[in-house]
């Protein structure tokens, strides 16, 4: 899995079979490029990093499905919670 995230849709419904199309060409000419549909329905594009991003958006945009307006979102950042006990957080080594 890449390491930045981003949710990615058309305009319209109709343009989304072609945004499919053209994100499976994407990732047949770029092999560390993978996409997926997450629970919510929205195709996920995941990259190597922002640069990256922007080449694989603007390979979009110029060869693989031109002529579409895509709204791509700010990355997706997981927010994951833990609970950590104050008798760990606190504790120094003495020996």
């Amino acid at each position: 899995m890449g390491l930045v995230k981003v949710a990615i849709e058309t305009e319209t419904i109709t343009e989304m079979d072609v945004l499919k199309e053209g994100l499976l060409k994407l990732n047949k000419s770029d092999p560390s490029v993978s996409f997926f549909i997450n629970k919510r329905g929205e195709y996920i594009l995941s990259t190597c990093g922002e640069i990256h991003l922007e080449r694989c958006i603007r390979d979009l945009n110029d060869d693989f499905c031109p002529g579409i307006v895509l709204t791509v979102s700010d990355p997706i950042i997981p927010f994951r919670e833990g609970i950590i006990s104050k008798k760990l957080s606190n504790r120094v080594n003495k020996k």
